[in-house]
C-alpha cells in the first residue's frame, strides 16, 4: 500500500512492498528525492543482529481477528520505516537533498537502484546496505509509455507535447498519487492522464491495462466529437494534447536510436477530486452544504448528457451499462462538475432502440448517483 514517511528530514513515498515470513524475506519500494529504491531483506543476510530481532516480528502475517492484525497499516509503516532507516547512510549518498521532479519528463526518467540489507560489524543495528542493481532509467509510480502504433487512427490533428515541456504542479499535496496537474507552455493548466502498467484483475486473475482502455476511450470520443461538433461541451473533459516521451532502446548494438513513445494524454483540468473524494473528506457539519451544492452538479451533468445524447452518443458500454458514477464525475476548484470517460463508452453514434436504451441507462445512473448514493454516503457521516 502507498504511504508517506518523513525520515531523515526527507519525504519517502512508499508505494508498495512484499513480506513472506516463511521464506524470511521482504522488500520495500519507495521514492526519495526523485529517485526510486527497492530494498530487499533476507533473513539469511541479517540473522543474529539487533536489526533481525526487530524485523522478524514485523514480517509476520496479519491476523485481522486480533487487535494487532486490525492495525496492519501501522505494522506495515513500522516495517518500511525500519528497512529505510537501516539504509539511510547509502540513501544519503545516492539521493541527497536536491530539487527534483520539476517536469513530467523527470517523472518518466527516474534513476532507480536496488539495495540489499546485509550484516555489517560495527554498523548501527548490525546491518548496512549495498547496491545490487542500478542506476537504471525507469518511469516513476506505475507509468509505462507505449508505442505510437497502438493508437493508429486516433492521433490525427491532436497537438503533440514533449514531456519535458510540462511543469508538474501541486504534487506535494498528495505524494500517494501520480502527478496529475501540469502547466503547458502556453500557460494553460491541464490534467495528465498517463499510461500505466497492466494490473491483475481480482475476479479473473488476468492482467489488464485499464489506463490504456480509458485513454483510448478519450481519444475515440475526441475523434468522434471533431466530426460532429468541433466546439467543446462545457463539463465534458476534452483532449488537449498527446504527451510524447523519447526512450533509447538497448538493441545490443553500439548505436541505439531513441524511440518515440506515448506517455499519455492531456485533457481539460477537472480538479483533483472525484465525487467520491469530496464525500470522503467532508465533515459531518457540512453534509447539508454538499447536498445543496450537488443540485448544480447534477444540472451540469445533465446538460453534458443532453448534448451527447443529441449526437447519438452515451456513456454506455456495448452491454448497455452506463459508466457514470462517483469515480467518473469530478468536482473542480470552482465547484463545477465534470464528466470523464472511463474504460468503456459508446463512441460512435447510435440510433433507434439501442440509443434510447443507452439514454435511459445514463439517466438512471445519474439518478442513482445523486438520489441514492450521495444521500446514503452523507447519512453515514451524520450517523458517526
Amino acid at each position: 500500500m502507498s504511504t508517506v514517511l518523513e525520515l531523515d528530514g526527507t519525504t519517502h513515498v512508499v508505494r508498495y512492498g512484499m513480506q513472506d515470513d516463511k521464506k524470511e524475506m521482504c522488500h520495500v519500494y519507495f521514492f526519495r528525492n526523485g529517485k526510486r529504491f527497492i530494498i530487499d531483506v533476507s533473513g539469511d543476510d541479517v540473522r543474529e543482529t539487533p536489526f533481525y530481532d526487530t524485523w522478524r516480528p514485523l514480517i509476520e502475517p496479519f491476523d485481522p481477528k486480533t487487535p494487532a492484525g486490525r492495525n496492519w497499516v501501522e505494522q506495515w509503516r513500522n516495517l518500511a520505516t525500519l528497512v529505510i532507516t537501516a539504509s539511510l547512510q547509502q540513501l544519503r549518498e545516492l539521493a541527497p537533498e536536491v530539487t527534483y521532479w520539476i517536469t513530467l519528463g523527470d517523472y518518466l526518467h527516474t534513476p532507480s537502484y536496488s539495495l540489499q540489507v546485509v550484516k555489517q560489524d560495527g554498523a548501527q543495528n548490525g546491518v548496512a546496505t549495498k547496491i545490487s542493481k542500478g542506476p537504471e532509467d525507469i518511469p516513476a509510480y506505475e507509468f509505462r509509455p507505449y508505442g505510437v502504433d497502438m493508437f493508429e487512427g486516433l492521433l490525427d490533428g491532436i497537438p503533440k507535447v514533449n514531456c519535458h515541456q510540462l511543469t508538474v504542479l501541486d504534487c506535494e499535496k498528495n505524494w500517494k498519487v501520480p502527478p496529475r496537474k501540469v502547466h503547458i507552455a502556453d500557460g494553460q493548466i491541464a490534467r495528465f492522464k498517463g499510461y500505466e502498467k497492466p494490473s491483475k484483475s481480482v475476479e479473473s486473475g488476468a492482467m489488464h491495462c485499464y489506463s490504456l482502455d480509458s485513454i483510448k476511450c478519450s481519444l475515440r470520443l475526441h475523434e468522434t466529437m471533431q466530426r460532429l461538433s468541433p466546439e467543446p461541451i462545457p463539463g465534458l473533459a476534452s483532449v488537449l494534447g498527446i504527451v510524447m516521451d523519447e526512450r533509447v532502446e538497448d538493441n545490443g548494438s553500439s548505436e541505439s536510436s531513441p524511440k518515440q513513445l506515448l506517455a499519455g494524454i492531456l485533457i481539460s483540468w477537472t480538479g483533483n477530486d472525484t465525487m467520491w473524494d469530496v464525500v470522503r473528506d467532508v465533515d459531518k457539519a457540512d453534509t447539508e452544504d454538499i447536498l445543496r451544492r450537488s443540485a448544480a452538479w447534477r444540472t451540469k451533468i445533465n446538460n453534458v448528457l443532453n448534448r451527447l445524447h443529441a449526437f447519438g452518443l452515451s456513456f454506455c458500454d456495448s452491454n448497455g451499462t452506463s459508466w457514470i458514477n462517483d469515480s467518473s464525475t469530478y468536482i473542480d476548484e470552482k465547484d463545477a462538475a465534470w464528466l470523464t470517460t472511463g474504460s468503456s463508452f459508446v463512441s460512435e453514434p447510435r440510433g433507434g432502440e439501442a440509443h434510447n436504451a443507452c439514454v435511459e441507462a445514463d439517466m438512471k445512473a445519474v439518478r442513482e448517483l445523486f438520489e441514492e448514493w450521495l444521500p446514503a454516503e452523507l447519512a453515514k457521516k451524520v450517523g458517526t
